[in-house]
């Protein structure tokens, strides 16, 4: 699957998951290099203590990872593992 097949791809998956939660945070994740919880909860239209249990999930599959600078500061991002969603969701 060339470049070009592959953004076709991900552009279908982006709109046919696009009311997922799930796909929601995937999305607004992939679109900057960390958010904190409240700013991620902001762009993907979800309640914060709704999100707290996805994050969570998402965390225990390897999908996000999650830093604290901060006592009360909890910054999530892409795991390495999944970094290349940047490159194709990004803009979508």
């Amino acid at each position: 699957m060339d470049s070009n097949d592959l953004h076709k791809l991900m552009h279908f998956i982006n709109h046919i998951f696009s009311d997922s939660v799930t796909w929601r945070i995937i999305r607004a994740l992939s679109r900057t290099e960390g958010l904190t919880l409240r700013e991620l909860a902001r762009r993907s239209e979800i309640a914060p203590k709704t999100l707290y249990k996805y994050i969570d999930a998402l965390q225990r599959k390897g999908v996000v990872e999650i830093y604290r600078p901060g006592p009360r500061v909890m910054i999530i991002k892409l795991s390495e593992r999944y970094a290349w969603l940047r490159q194709y969701l990004g803009h979508t």
